[in-house]
């Protein structure tokens, strides 16, 4: 039977689906209840076939915007008839369609992303980016790898910033289990368990597929980057100075990596 936590999301970027009629419907409408529903409605009507969908909400000018990905059916609706039915919902502000037999569309609507806390977010594949931190490592050595250490504990710090300016602190200590699910959010790997004891500090956290060890195999622990990640959130939310041991490791055949952290020693 099919996992589907093994299917993931897919990050639209873009669709290509070649030899059929595609869409790609761009909607900016009122920030409403039904919005959403409404437009999809009316655009299924026509006989679009919907692959997938993708936005963003901006409460403070109170729109969203909606982009729809679609392919023919029995029906072959042109883009004007699309756009004319999507305007005619009183919750549509404006709106455009393309189409194509090539099979190729482009995203290009929802630049630049951006993490709920209003920071810059950038897409970067698994290839890429765990890619990067093994040929700093293979080039310079212990010296690689405390770069990726220190790296991994600015962007800790970072992303718990973000998390003070969105929910609060209170938010925080009151949703520690679930801040663990920041790494699962951004595609770094499966947050499988989490365990925090505040006082004296001392946290457990595993983590399925993490992106930094899944493709490497070493007869020691792997992770640099992501201990320092998560030495640099616990450290910037806590006000505490923690170190993190990785006790378990995917690229040393274990299921899943383990960090502990515990404070630091004086």
């Amino acid at each position: 039977m099919l996992n589907k936590q093994d299917l993931g999301r897919q990050v639209q970027t873009f669709q290509y689906v070649p030899g059929k009629l595609t869409y790609r419907i761009v909607v900016t409408t009122k920030d409403e209840v039904g919005a959403l529903a409404d437009v999809v409605q009316r655009v299924a009507a026509l006989g679009v076939n919907f692959t997938s969908e993708c936005g963003a909400n901006y409460p403070e000018f109170n729109l969203a915007l909606i982009v729809l990905y679609g392919e023919e059916s029995k029906k072959r609706p042109t883009p004007e008839a699309i756009k004319k039915a999507v305007l005619a919902s009183p919750t549509v502000v404006e709106a455009k369609v393309e189409s194509t037999t090539d099979g190729l569309l482009m995203e290009g609507d929802l630049f630049p992303l951006r993490f709920p806390s209003g920071r810059r977010a950038v897409i970067v594949g698994l290839d890429n980016w765990g890619g990067m931190l093994r040929r700093m490592r293979d080039e310079f050595g212990s010296g690689g790898e405390t770069i990726a250490y220190e790296e991994g504990v600015a962007a800790g710090k970072a992303d718990a910033k973000g998390l003070v300016k969105t929910i609060g602190l209170e938010g925080i200590m009151g949703n520690i289990p679930r801040i663990g699910e920041l790494y699962t959010a951004h595609g770094w790997g499966r947050m499988v368990y989490t365990k925090v004891k505040v006082s004296p500090f001392r946290g457990v956290m595993r983590l399925e597929g993490s992106f930094e060890c899944v493709e490497n195999r070493s007869k020691t622990p792997y992770s640099r980057f992501m201990r320092g990640h998560f030495v640099g959130l616990v450290s910037e939310i806590f006000g505490i100075d923690v170190v993190c041991r990785e006790t378990k490791c995917v690229a040393m055949g274990d299921p899943y990596c383990e960090f502990v952290s515990t404070l630091r020693e004086p």
